[in-house]
């Protein structure tokens, strides 16, 4: 009863952060093309794509990720432990982790262009810069 009550709170625990994740999953690229921080706006703008944009992050979040764990694995029992293996463990599961972001943040772009309202208003200046 206790391993399948951990069980349990363990899938709703990964099923909000799912949730939270996919909601705010364009704060990021409005921040940047608006210049300024657009956290709880783009709440509003995925309350309605939700169904577009999770089968999207799946293949663009979840499959890389589970692709980079299982190459995490299997190169640390090919690679073993201790020493300059783990230096290099260490350099590649860096690498690969930058090679499964960047999708994400592709399709964070994508439909931040495609949900985004007034997006022909031009960005903000940056403080303390002065058009000459």
């Amino acid at each position: 009863p206790a391993g399948l009550l951990v069980g349990l709170v363990s899938v709703l625990s990964l099923a909000v952060l799912a949730y939270l994740a996919l909601r705010l999953v364009l704060f990021g690229i409005a921040t940047f093309a608006r210049r300024e921080i657009r956290v709880f706006s783009t709440w509003r703008w995925t309350r309605e794509n939700l169904q577009v944009i999770a089968p999207i992050a799946f293949f663009t979040h979840l499959l890389p990720g589970l692709i980079w764990f299982s190459l995490i694995v299997l190169m640390d029992g090919a690679l073993g432990g201790g020493g300059p293996a783990t230096v290099l463990k260490a350099f590649l599961a860096t690498l690969l982790a930058a090679l499964f972001i960047l999708p994400g943040h592709g399709m964070a772009a994508r439909v931040y262009i495609a949900i985004a309202p007034n997006l022909s208003e031009p960005p903000k200046p940056s403080p303390g810069y002065e058009e000459a």
